[in-house]
């Protein structure tokens, strides 16, 4: 009898396990449109340094989809390779050293002394979905000050792009066209404030 007890225990956590759902992984990826690849950008002396602000659920992997302004679903089986958050300070760290400007680029959570700092707070990234449709959303808040602590500009990116509907390869490949766009746009504002040494 115990042993019978003991298979129908066995069987019946073999067929749970059959029943979760298969975690899928999405990559993004930054999509270069060439435009400014060849740009020549001028020298600064000034040394830049990046941090990325998150709410907690842009923090972690997990694909999330905005149902109102007041409702969010985290998936559990479908998530990206690298959080947001993460893959966006990354990201933008690349973007600022390879123009050649600064004499060094690093990440910090705080104001290094005689360092340039740009913060990014990171609102939304994921899926919209309201009663228009399935949306691709991106918006960051960016602030960019000088060494000395004076805010150069303040400025939100934003940008949402309607989808067919709400497969995440889809999506994934929308919010890396936005992403690499908002980034851009970033790029283009530091480029401007920089201070250039006297020749």
């Amino acid at each position: 009898m115990h042993t019978l007890s003991f298979l129908i225990l066995i069987a019946s956590v073999l067929l749970s396990a059959c029943s979760i759902p298969e975690t899928k992984i999405y990559n993004l990826n930054l999509i270069d449109s060439g435009e400014t690849r060849n740009m020549q950008y001028k020298k600064t002396d000034s040394p830049i340094a990046v941090h990325v602000e998150a709410p907690s659920y842009l923090s972690q992997p997990y694909i999330v989809t905005r149902t109102s302004p007041y409702q969010i679903k985290i998936s559990k089986t479908e998530k990206w390779i690298s959080p947001p958050k993460r893959f966006i300070r990354k990201s933008l760290k690349d973007v600022l050293f390879g123009t050649g400007s600064f004499r060094d680029v690093r990440i910090s959570r705080t104001h290094p002394e005689g360092y340039c700092w740009l913060v990014v707070d990171l609102k939304k990234f994921g899926l919209l979905n309201d009663k228009g449709g399935f949306w691709a959303e991106l918006v960051m808040d960016v602030s960019f000050f000088n060494h000395e602590m004076n805010r150069l500009f303040m400025r939100t990116v934003a940008h949402k792009k309607q989808l067919e509907n709400r497969e995440y390869s889809k999506l994934a490949h929308v919010l890396s066209t936005l992403l690499a766009e908002g980034l851009e746009e970033i790029k283009v504002d530091v480029m401007k404030h920089i201070r250039v040494p006297p020749k």
